[in-house]
């Protein structure tokens, strides 16, 4: 294929072109999502190095993989010297896990309830990195599927080798462009659900159960060296999609049985079903009051947010933290009520200033 350009590794080109595209959608998606500027950095910053480290495990796991064919020449020297390859699973998979880690031991109250915002981000922004990546595997030759005929659908010629007694091209299923394009279809979706739909909690689900099915089913097409051994019932992409797969079920089973959204620990009170996915994850959630009253409506509740696009003032941020910290109704009330009380004895002050005032202009 076409693995360099001017002498530049094309594969790291389009790596790092989805990387910047998966910043640009954390940018824009965390307006959607109302982080505010000290989330957004501090998420940004866990990312940045989540990123770093998921490169190292890209490596780590696939060196892990090729352990397991010592003697397949396309993995190992003569010199019995490792043949550096990454995979995109286990890079995935580490950067998750650096970044939870890093989530839990730094982070804390609003900026940690926050973390589940980040997430439904990444359901978006890690589909369209690795798009961009598996065209790079296109261009570099690698990842490629089963061998087919010359001209079939979608078939390309890879690599060179002996097929039917003579030496020549070997044309092989573009498996890295099918999975290119149905990556940037759970793209879009998971971006109508967002801006359109207002299902903020669903991206992640969306690419759970998405991407694991059709993961495992496209590693039966693909015929490049994927590490594991050549004779185990599954490669370990597909051990990787059955987690992923049953990680989305007990998401799923969380958020719909529970009624909780990940990070916050609170109940959801007052709403049933698909309803819990239309919630900003960190900012208008109607939390139960710990009296386990259910509340009947969001006037009730207190709602964060008049309207979706409003701006979110300092004031119904305070209200909000106050709700994080289990200040129940009661308070609210006796609030309310010392401020009603403050402001009737202002007002008091004033008309009496005002009477005095009037009574000396008189005189």
């Amino acid at each position: 294929m076409y693995p360099h350009l001017f002498g530049v590794p094309l594969w790291w080109v389009m790596t790092i072109v989805g990387v910047l595209t998966a910043l640009l959608l954390f940018r824009f998606l965390s307006s959607v999502y109302k982080l505010d500027n000290k989330s957004f950095l501090t998420h940004g910053g866990l990312i940045l190095v989540s990123i770093v480290a998921g490169f190292g495990f890209a490596y780590l796991f696939q060196f892990i993989y090729d352990l397991f064919d010592r003697q397949n020449p396309l993995l190992w020297r003569l010199d019995g010297s490792w043949i550096p390859s990454a995979t995109a699973m286990g890079g995935v998979l580490g950067a998750a896990i650096v970044f939870f880690v890093l989530a839990l031991i730094f982070l804390k109250g609003k900026q940690k309830r926050a973390v589940w915002a980040t997430v439904c981000i990444g359901a978006v922004a890690i589909p369209a990195a690795h798009a961009f990546g598996r065209i790079g595997c296109f261009l570099n030759g690698c990842c490629f599927g089963i061998s087919k005929t010359e001209g079939d659908f979608l078939c390309f010629n890879f690599f060179d080798g002996w097929t039917g007694g003579e030496f020549g091209p070997v044309y092989s299923l573009a498996t890295q462009l099918i999975e290119a394009a149905v990556l940037l279809l759970i793209v879009a979706a998971s971006l109508i659900l967002i801006l359109k739909l207002k299902k903020y909690s669903l991206p992640p689900l969306i690419f759970f159960f998405s991407y694991s099915i059709f993961r495992f089913v496209i590693e039966f097409f693909r015929a490049d060296q994927r590490g594991g051994s050549a004779s185990a019932l599954l490669t370990p992409s597909q051990w990787q999609s059955i987690l992923m797969f049953l990680g989305g079920v007990a998401l799923l089973v969380y958020m719909l049985c529970l009624r909780k959204i990940p990070f916050n620990q609170k109940q959801i009170a007052g709403k049933k079903g698909m309803q819990i996915f239309g919630f900003l994850p960190q900012l208008d959630l109607p939390f139960d009051n710990g009296k386990k009253k259910e509340v009947e409506n969001d006037k009730q509740n207190r709602p964060i947010l008049k309207k979706e696009n409003e701006n979110i003032s300092e004031c119904s941020l305070d209200l909000f933290l106050d709700r994080i910290n289990n200040k129940g109704e009661d308070e609210y009330k006796e609030e309310d009520k010392n401020e009603d009380e403050d402001k009737d004895k202002v007002k008091t002050k004033d008309k009496t200033k005002a009477k005095n005032k009037s009574r000396g202009n008189k005189k």
